[in-house]
Protein backbone atom coordinates (compact mmCIF):
# COMPACT_ATOMS: atom_id res chain seq x y z
CA UNK A 1 0.00 0.00 0.00
CA UNK A 2 1.50 3.24 -0.86
CA UNK A 3 1.10 6.61 1.23
CA UNK A 4 0.16 10.26 0.09
CA UNK A 5 3.26 11.45 -1.09
CA UNK A 6 3.54 8.21 -3.76
CA UNK A 7 -0.13 8.61 -4.87
CA UNK A 8 0.79 12.14 -5.89
CA UNK A 9 4.05 11.24 -7.76
CA UNK A 10 2.23 8.67 -9.64
CA UNK A 11 -0.75 11.65 -10.43
CA UNK A 12 2.32 14.28 -11.44
CA UNK A 13 3.73 11.29 -13.59
CA UNK A 14 0.75 9.88 -15.75
CA UNK A 15 -1.10 13.53 -16.16
CA UNK A 16 2.02 15.33 -16.66
CA UNK A 17 1.48 17.78 -13.85
CA UNK A 18 2.96 19.91 -11.15
CA UNK A 19 1.39 19.68 -7.70
CA UNK A 20 2.81 23.42 -6.13
CA UNK A 21 3.87 23.16 -3.30
CA UNK A 22 2.51 25.05 -0.10
CA UNK A 23 4.01 28.37 0.15
CA UNK A 24 3.93 31.10 2.81
CA UNK A 25 1.75 33.68 2.49
CA UNK A 26 3.04 37.30 1.94
CA UNK A 27 1.71 40.50 3.64
CA UNK A 28 -1.85 41.81 3.75
CA UNK A 29 -2.66 43.47 0.80
CA UNK A 30 -6.42 44.08 1.10
CA UNK A 31 -8.58 44.49 4.75
CA UNK A 32 -12.31 45.34 3.93
CA UNK A 33 -13.88 47.13 7.67
CA UNK A 34 -18.02 46.52 7.32
CA UNK A 35 -18.12 47.90 3.61
CA UNK A 36 -20.88 49.46 2.20
CA UNK A 37 -21.92 50.86 -0.87
CA UNK A 38 -25.04 52.35 -2.24
CA UNK A 39 -25.96 54.05 -5.70
CA UNK A 40 -28.65 57.28 -5.78
CA UNK A 41 -30.77 57.31 -8.23
CA UNK A 42 -31.36 60.88 -9.99
CA UNK A 43 -34.91 62.30 -9.75
CA UNK A 44 -35.81 59.28 -6.77
CA UNK A 45 -35.38 59.57 -3.14
CA UNK A 46 -34.84 55.79 -2.97
CA UNK A 47 -30.73 54.59 -3.16
CA UNK A 48 -29.97 51.06 -4.16
CA UNK A 49 -27.26 49.30 -2.03
CA UNK A 50 -25.22 47.30 -3.70
CA UNK A 51 -22.84 46.03 -0.60
CA UNK A 52 -23.55 45.80 2.63
CA UNK A 53 -21.28 44.70 6.04
CA UNK A 54 -18.64 43.59 3.78
CA UNK A 55 -15.89 42.34 6.43
CA UNK A 56 -12.66 41.09 5.43
CA UNK A 57 -10.68 41.40 8.21
CA UNK A 58 -8.69 39.64 11.08
CA UNK A 59 -11.47 38.01 13.40
CA UNK A 60 -14.32 37.72 10.68
CA UNK A 61 -15.63 35.25 9.04
CA UNK A 62 -13.30 36.05 5.82
CA UNK A 63 -9.54 36.74 6.82
CA UNK A 64 -7.78 39.33 5.25
CA UNK A 65 -6.22 38.93 1.72
CA UNK A 66 -2.76 38.34 1.70
CA UNK A 67 -0.05 38.41 -0.83
CA UNK A 68 0.04 35.44 -2.92
CA UNK A 69 -3.60 34.14 -2.56
CA UNK A 70 -5.69 33.11 -5.40
CA UNK A 71 -9.08 34.91 -4.52
CA UNK A 72 -12.28 33.91 -6.86
CA UNK A 73 -15.38 35.86 -6.01
CA UNK A 74 -18.55 34.39 -6.78
CA UNK A 75 -21.86 35.47 -6.66
CA UNK A 76 -25.36 35.87 -8.40
CA UNK A 77 -25.88 38.48 -11.31
CA UNK A 78 -26.54 41.56 -9.45
CA UNK A 79 -24.93 40.66 -6.50
CA UNK A 80 -22.32 43.06 -6.11
CA UNK A 81 -19.05 41.20 -7.49
CA UNK A 82 -18.50 44.77 -10.08
CA UNK A 83 -18.70 46.74 -7.60
CA UNK A 84 -16.65 45.20 -4.70
CA UNK A 85 -14.06 44.88 -7.63
CA UNK A 86 -14.50 48.70 -8.37
CA UNK A 87 -13.36 49.63 -4.79
CA UNK A 88 -10.76 47.24 -4.56
CA UNK A 89 -9.68 49.33 -7.70
CA UNK A 90 -9.80 52.89 -6.43
CA UNK A 91 -12.27 53.04 -9.28
CA UNK A 92 -15.25 54.07 -6.88
CA UNK A 93 -15.51 54.40 -3.23
CA UNK A 94 -17.06 52.95 -0.27
CA UNK A 95 -19.77 55.03 1.21
CA UNK A 96 -19.15 53.71 4.63
CA UNK A 97 -16.88 51.48 5.70
CA UNK A 98 -13.11 51.16 5.28
CA UNK A 99 -10.84 49.70 2.52
CA UNK A 100 -7.49 49.05 3.33
CA UNK A 101 -5.00 48.81 0.41
CA UNK A 102 -1.40 47.58 1.12
CA UNK A 103 -1.76 48.96 5.07
CA UNK A 104 -3.46 52.55 3.38
CA UNK A 105 -7.00 53.84 3.93
CA UNK A 106 -8.99 54.37 0.83
CA UNK A 107 -11.90 56.26 1.57
CA UNK A 108 -13.81 59.17 0.57
CA UNK A 109 -10.86 61.65 1.69
CA UNK A 110 -8.41 60.12 -0.80
CA UNK A 111 -7.62 62.70 -3.36
CA UNK A 112 -7.85 61.46 -7.17
CA UNK A 113 -4.37 62.41 -7.44
CA UNK A 114 -3.53 59.58 -4.56
CA UNK A 115 -5.90 57.00 -6.12
CA UNK A 116 -4.37 57.45 -9.26
CA UNK A 117 -0.69 56.63 -8.20
CA UNK A 118 -1.88 53.82 -6.45
CA UNK A 119 -3.63 52.63 -9.01
CA UNK A 120 -0.19 53.20 -11.81
CA UNK A 121 1.74 51.53 -9.02
CA UNK A 122 0.18 48.70 -7.04
CA UNK A 123 -2.80 47.77 -8.76
CA UNK A 124 -3.31 45.56 -11.49
CA UNK A 125 -6.82 45.99 -13.16
CA UNK A 126 -8.48 43.72 -16.13
CA UNK A 127 -11.57 44.89 -17.14
CA UNK A 128 -14.44 42.81 -18.02
CA UNK A 129 -15.13 44.73 -21.53
CA UNK A 130 -12.38 45.76 -24.30
CA UNK A 131 -10.94 49.09 -22.44
CA UNK A 132 -7.90 49.40 -24.67
CA UNK A 133 -7.01 52.96 -26.25
CA UNK A 134 -8.64 52.06 -29.55
CA UNK A 135 -5.95 54.79 -31.24
CA UNK A 136 -2.71 52.56 -29.46
CA UNK A 137 -1.46 49.22 -31.08
CA UNK A 138 -1.60 46.66 -28.32
CA UNK A 139 1.88 47.21 -27.90
CA UNK A 140 1.60 51.14 -26.99
CA UNK A 141 -1.11 50.10 -24.61
CA UNK A 142 1.25 47.60 -23.06
CA UNK A 143 3.70 49.95 -22.34
CA UNK A 144 1.90 53.16 -21.93
CA UNK A 145 1.31 52.93 -17.53
CA UNK A 146 5.48 51.98 -17.23
CA UNK A 147 6.11 55.41 -19.15
CA UNK A 148 3.40 57.26 -17.13
CA UNK A 149 5.51 55.54 -14.07
CA UNK A 150 8.83 56.72 -15.42
CA UNK A 151 10.82 53.91 -13.56
CA UNK A 152 12.17 52.46 -16.19
CA UNK A 153 14.45 53.41 -19.59
CA UNK A 154 12.95 52.99 -22.92
CA UNK A 155 15.20 50.16 -23.87
CA UNK A 156 14.05 48.35 -20.85
CA UNK A 157 10.26 49.39 -21.42
CA UNK A 158 10.14 48.10 -24.72
CA UNK A 159 11.66 44.50 -23.30
CA UNK A 160 9.48 44.61 -20.42
CA UNK A 161 6.63 45.25 -22.52
CA UNK A 162 7.61 42.33 -25.16
CA UNK A 163 8.18 40.17 -22.38
CA UNK A 164 4.37 40.86 -21.41
CA UNK A 165 2.88 40.10 -24.56
CA UNK A 166 4.67 37.08 -25.22
CA UNK A 167 3.40 35.87 -21.60
CA UNK A 168 -0.22 35.94 -22.81
CA UNK A 169 0.74 34.97 -26.48
CA UNK A 170 0.59 38.00 -28.48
Amino acid sequence: MSDSSDNETELQESWGLKIPNEKPLGEVVVVLNHVKKQYSLEGRDDVVTALEDIHVATGSEFYPIRRGEFIMLRGPSGGGKTTLLNLLGTIDRATSGTVEILGKIVDQSSTDDYLSRLRLEKIGFVFQTFNLLATMSAFENVELPMIILGKLSSDEIKARTKELLLLVGL
